[in-house]
């Protein structure tokens, strides 16, 4: 069973234009692919969090992001190494990501 609920929350305008999700299972293990297209139409950088749901058996293996032509490759770190990288990225105007988790099975990416 799969299930995907977005919650995009931002009060600029950035708009999803598209979405795919794609699973495939092999050998037991089942890999699902989230595939999201943004779009800050603001003349400034904006930032946008959304959540996404996943089963309680699930973890997130891998994570890519292309921002803007730049290909972001997820690393593993300590919470508040994670936090403080972000911070310093958001001060500087530049491109960052940071995946947390507040709630059970539903990171905040």
């Amino acid at each position: 069973k799969l299930q995907l609920s977005v919650l995009v929350t931002t009060l600029s305008m950035i708009t999803l234009n598209k979405h795919n999700v794609s699973a495939q299972i092999k050998d037991r293990y089942a890999t699902s692919v989230y595939s999201f297209d943004f779009q800050n139409t603001n003349s400034y950088a904006s930032e946008l969090r959304f959540e996404i749901t996943i089963d309680p058996d699930a973890f997130i293996s891998k994570f890519e992001a292309d921002i803007d032509g730049q290909l972001f490759i997820g690393q593993t770190k300590k919470k508040e190494t994670a936090a403080n990288e972000y911070k310093e990225a958001k001060k500087k105007k530049e491109n960052a990501i940071l995946i947390s988790q507040p709630h059970q099975n539903i990171p905040n990416i």
